[in-house]
């Protein structure tokens, strides 16, 4: 097996240890000591490699990447990309909660409970789809099922 350079490592509030490679970033369960997932470069981790991590006030783990930053609920794992063109190389918390980022272009800053609270009233807008990793189109069949059959609005 190839040793791979490690970009990050960060243990956050739940215990878990996020590993962070040029092409995926492993997510580590410290308590049952395995491997709650690994998100893949354009499969699952669409911003590219991740630089920094750090955790909110609320739950979230926050990842600085090298075309903006994704933040992942702990609860339910699930995640949310805010795409920027630019990098972020470290980040820490203020005082008053706010997250301070350095950025390729600067220092970033915001509240991430008023980020993530204005960031969910908005539009959904779906750009692709994928199935199994491929990109599927708008009456494509796959298995013998008609992947949308008609434009959805």
């Amino acid at each position: 097996m190839t040793p791979k350079k490690v970009l990050a490592l960060y243990l956050n509030n739940y215990n878990q240890l996020f590993a962070s490679y040029a092409n995926n970033l492993m997510q580590i369960d410290g308590k049952e000591k395995k491997l709650v997932s690994t998100l893949i470069l354009q499969k699952n981790l669409l911003n590219g490699h991740v630089s920094c991590m750090i955790d909110d006030q609320n739950g979230n783990t926050w990842l600085g990447t090298n075309s903006g930053i994704i933040t992942i609920n702990n609860k339910n794992n699930l995640s949310y990309t805010y795409a920027f063109p630019e990098s972020f190389y470290d980040v820490c918390q203020l005082n008053n909660g706010n997250l301070l980022w350095v950025s390729s272009t600067g220092l970033f800053y915001f509240d991430p409970y008023v980020l993530k609270k204005n960031s969910s009233n908005r539009h959904l807008y779906i750009s692709d789809i994928g199935v199994n990793y491929h990109k599927v189109n708008i009456g494509d069949e796959l298995n013998g099922q008609i992947i949308l059959n008609k434009p959805y609005t």
